[in-house]
């Protein structure tokens, strides 16, 4: 169950984890995004561990603790601030619904529509 909280934490990870230009591949986006899953749920989730193997998107999980602790590094005074500052929530929130008003309309044929992900495991 993702609550609208869960969702602008996922949010605030992902803009700064993904960065379109840099993304070499699918493969690339599904791990920065499993990845930023995992740190969410493990963050935010009711559980006191979350197993590994549904968030790894390759089989080297060094790779994966890596982006794990640049992420953490990088964004855990973001990450403390988003559930103690309700004024920074109401910004990260509101670049979430603008993200959405500026989506362009649906492409009509596949090459048009960018990357899609299937997380089905």
């Amino acid at each position: 169950l993702l609550t609208p909280a869960d969702v602008v934490f996922v949010y605030l990870l992902c803009r700064e984890a993904i960065d379109g230009d840099a993304v070499a591949s699918e493969r690339d986006l599904q791990a920065a995004l499993l990845t930023c899953l995992y740190l969410a749920y493990s963050y935010m989730g009711h559980e006191i561990s979350y197993p590994l193997k549904p968030f790894l998107a390759e089989e080297d999980k060094e790779r994966f603790w890596a982006r794990c602790l640049g992420l953490i590094q990088r964004l855990s005074g973001p990450m403390l601030r988003i559930n103690a500052d309700p004024h920074f929530f109401t910004q990260v929130f509101q670049e979430l619904k603008s993200e959405g008003d500026a989506a362009a309309p649906p492409a009509r044929d596949s090459a048009e529509r960018g990357w899609t992900i299937s997380l089905d495991r």
